[in-house]
């Protein structure tokens, strides 16, 4: 696994089933610390202005300061309860929720690792939990039905809720925010418009539905990339697929 600084100063690398991460100056290829863990690391990130990493455990988030190499903090919900959680653009918060039969919500400094605001969602919570490219708001999915509701990162009130056949474990927003693609369970990616959360279209990925690892925005807003667990990656161009429609 590798994970680039926003910045393109850093690089960070970890071996599949690894119990460390090592940083790297993309520049000169020198390695310039390696962070050793208990258990193996699921997913990684480096803040958008290089100054942290974050690491997640299954059932907690580390961050990292990366001018020091030191522990700041260690984030989770409940003893014993697995994490999902993704780090806002702008690199200053994260956002969590908890498997296990939670509804919580949790927006944590990625400064400090300060606790700023707990939500409590009516419906126990999935996979996704992920920040608006400008940081307004926080989009999680429940676990029993396909609902998907979005927050205000700040307050914590509801906004805007998409309504999807299953239940999501991928969402993408485009960078400029004016669209959202998430992948159902066992079906089509779908695409929506932001401001009305009005369905726009569905894609197609093939045979395996089920087979999507990634799906990414490129900073054009239009093109998606999508990551199968096997094969070519895959595009589309969001304004042609409205455009036949």
């Amino acid at each position: 696994m590798v994970t680039y600084a926003p910045n393109g100063a850093l690089i960070a690398t970890h071996p599949v089933k690894g119990k460390y991460v090592k940083v790297w100056n993309a520049t000169t290829g020198e390695c310039l610390h390696t962070f050793s863990f208990d258990e193996e690391i699921f997913e990684f990130a480096i803040s958008a202005d290089s100054s942290r990493l974050c690491a997640q455990k299954r059932k907690s988030c580390l961050i990292y300061d990366l001018h020091t190499y030191t522990h700041i903090a260690t984030l989770q919900h409940h003893v014993g309860t697995e994490i999902f959680w993704s780090v806002s653009h702008q690199g200053d918060r994260l956002v969590t929720t908890a498997g296990s039969g939670s509804n919580e919500i949790k927006i944590w400094s990625a400064v400090t690792g300060e606790d700023l605001l707990t939500i409590k969602h009516s419906e126990n919570l999935s996979y996704v939990a992920t920040f608006s490219p400008d940081g307004a708001e926080v989009l999680v999915n429940c676990s029993l039905d396909g609902a998907t509701p979005t927050y205000d990162s700040r307050t914590g009130q509801p906004r805007r809720a998409y309504n999807l056949p299953e239940r999501a474990n991928r969402a993408a927003y485009s960078p400029n925010g004016d669209c959202l693609v998430l992948r159902p369970y066992f079906e089509p990616l779908e695409a929506y418009d932001t401001k009305s959360a009005a369905f726009l279209a569905q894609l197609e990925v093939g045979g395996d539905q089920d087979a999507v690892m990634e799906i990414r925005f490129l900073s054009d807003s239009q093109t998606l990339v999508t990551q199968l667990d096997s094969g070519p990656l895959l595009l589309y161009n969001i304004q042609d697929i409205l455009r036949l429609r």
